[in-house]
């Protein structure tokens, strides 16, 4: 009996597929399958996939014209013939060739149709990051009271809760993902939850280009996410991610949005109406384009203060070791010359430097320095009250989307 099927959709990804393919096939667990879909690559992915096949009867390769992630994953869950499915990506891995194990045997002692456990993101600058959702023990989790929709890929699922209930990737390039994921726990209604780390996910080692297309996809798989949280009253998952989705994703779609192209405005007026019907309130930038307009220009001034303050600071420290802070270095690091450090509210193993700038805690550094808060909208109002609880005094914020959208030229 096959107990698992690991599902990879691959495109271009010769540099870390055999890294992923090894990952997968060492598994200690060994009645599984692993269904690789070929995307019309062309590098030699395909090849290294036949490569592998002839070394590996449980490899099965796929071909499918050129159609995205999403169609070739449902390719495979077409195919697979495992009691579980998990998805894999081809430029990731897994932790430890114990890990697909430990989630069959979790799966079949708790009768979960659902179950996970942690990630790491590993990026480009060779540093891993803890994912904020992380679990800390073995337990069975609601999804009502768990809210986070994203990187399926830590997940199992019982292969007959994908197909009764008809679960399928959307057909979008970007953001299908989600409400794969989202619907597939609404389904389950509870997980099993895993303290091990089961995945590594890589981040930040290529450039995304925001076309029309992937802007409109992107509002697409937002639409899903909100039409089945209202549906099903999602609230924890309405304010932890829902409720400033479109500041979060504003880079792939503003320069459609402000050319005002309609395209882009039906979705979002679409949104804007599922949070206001919903929760009696909408994101205020998005009202229409007059008001994304006075949004983006607040931001541009914000950001002239933040590199005048800048300019004139004897020490600036970086508060945030995430994306942010690193796109704050890149984009203003040449104007601000006199950047000491970065900051973090807890030491973690994970990461000491950033581009040669150490990471200490916020306690160390002088309370006379200029603190650039570089943090996820979600995380600012708490970072802002430490900062005034330890008596920061020289402290400037700019939004999240100031930092992604208004990049130096």
């Amino acid at each position: 009996m096959i107990k698992i099927s690991v599902i990879i959709p691959v495109f271009n990804v010769d540099k870390y597929l055999k890294q992923c393919l090894d990952s997968v096939l060492t598994q200690t667990l060994k009645e599984i399958e692993v269904i690789c879909v070929d995307d019309s690559s062309e590098d030699d992915s395909y090849g290294i996939l036949l490569e592998y096949q002839k070394k590996y009867e449980n490899i099965v390769v796929l071909q499918q014209r050129n159609q995205g992630a999403g169609p070739a994953r449902n390719y495979g869950i077409s195919k697979a013939v495992g009691k579980y499915l998990c998805f894999m990506d081809p430029d990731d891995y897994y932790a430890r060739n114990c890990v697909l194990e430990k989630l069959y045997l979790a799966a079949e002692e708790n009768h979960a149709s659902i179950c996970g456990g942690n990630i790491l993101l590993r990026s480009a600058y060779g540093d891993k990051k803890e994912l904020d959702r992380w679990f800390s023990y073995n337990q069975s989790v609601e999804f009502k009271d768990f809210g986070y929709f994203y990187h399926f890929q830590r997940y199992l699922f019982a292969s007959d809760l994908i197909t009764q209930n008809n679960i399928r990737f959307p057909p979008y390039r970007r953001f299908q993902d989600p409400p794969f994921l989202l619907r597939a726990m609404i389904c389950a209604q509870r997980f099993y939850a895993l303290k091990e780390i089961i995945y590594i996910h890589r981040v930040d080692y290529k450039e995304v280009n925001f076309t029309f297309k992937t802007a409109l996809d992107i509002l697409c798989g937002i639409r899903d996410c909100y039409e089945m949280a209202q549906k099903y009253n999602l609230y924890i998952m309405y304010e932890s991610e829902l409720k400033n989705i479109l500041y979060e994703n504003l880079k792939a779609f503003y320069q459609y949005a402000v050319k005002d192209q309609k395209a882009i405005w039906n979705l979002i007026d679409q949104i804007y109406a599922i949070q206001y019907d919903w929760m009696g309130e909408g994101a205020e930038a998005f009202k229409d384009i007059k008001h994304l307009e006075t949004y983006i220009a607040q931001q541009k001034e914000a950001k002239e203060k933040m590199l005048s303050a800048c300019s004139a600071a004897q020490q600036i420290v970086i508060y945030g070791a995430g994306k942010a802070g690193r796109c704050f270095l890149k984009n203003w690091g040449k104007k601000c010359s006199n950047i000491i450090g970065f900051a973090v509210s807890e030491m973690t193993d994970n990461v000491d430097y950033i581009e040669g700038y150490e990471v200490r805690k916020i306690t160390e550094y002088s309370r006379n320095a200029l603190i650039i808060v570089a943090v996820s909208g979600q995380y600012a109002g708490a970072v802002m009250r430490n900062l005034d609880r330890l008596q920061f005094k020289n402290v400037h914020y700019v939004e999240y989307t100031a930092y992604d959208l208004l990049e130096e030229e």
